[in-house]
Parts: structure tokens; C-alpha cells; sequence
């Protein structure tokens, strides 16, 4: 049985999001805490290079997608 070759891919990023508090929304117990649970998995598990914001703005996201 032939094995295929690893495949390269490069480098993998990843923005992960969780906002606990919304102006006209309840506030949310564990988004925070998902955010920081998805972003360990993506780093530890998949090598990815991980940039969590935390009740990120508008103005935040956009900065760091412009990163």
C-alpha cells in the first residue's frame, strides 16, 4: 500500500472572538472562557499562530485583521 506524502501547507492563523458583554444584549457567562478554550485547541492540537480578543470593539477586530 502506497503512503501518500505529508502535504505543506504553511502557516495557519487564526482570530478568535468572545464577547461577554453586548450594549442592548444580556450578558453572556461564557464567551470569554470558549474563546480561550477554542484558541489553546487551535494552538496545541493544530500548530496554529492564535490572536484572542476578548469583548473586542468594532475597531478592534478590524485592527487586528489589518495586522
Amino acid at each position: 500500500m502506497a503512503v501518500s506524502p505529508q502535504i505543506e501547507f504553511g502557516d495557519y492563523h487564526a482570530l478568535v472572538i468572545g464577547n461577554n458583554d453586548y450594549k442592548h444584549l444580556p450578558k453572556l457567562e461564557n464567551a470569554i472562557q470558549d474563546a480561550r478554550d477554542v484558541s489553546e485547541v487551535l494552538e496545541r492540537l493544530y500548530g496554529y499562530k492564535v490572536q484572542t480578543l476578548e469583548n473586542a470593539t468594532r475597531s478592534d477586530i478590524i485592527g487586528a485583521l489589518v495586522k
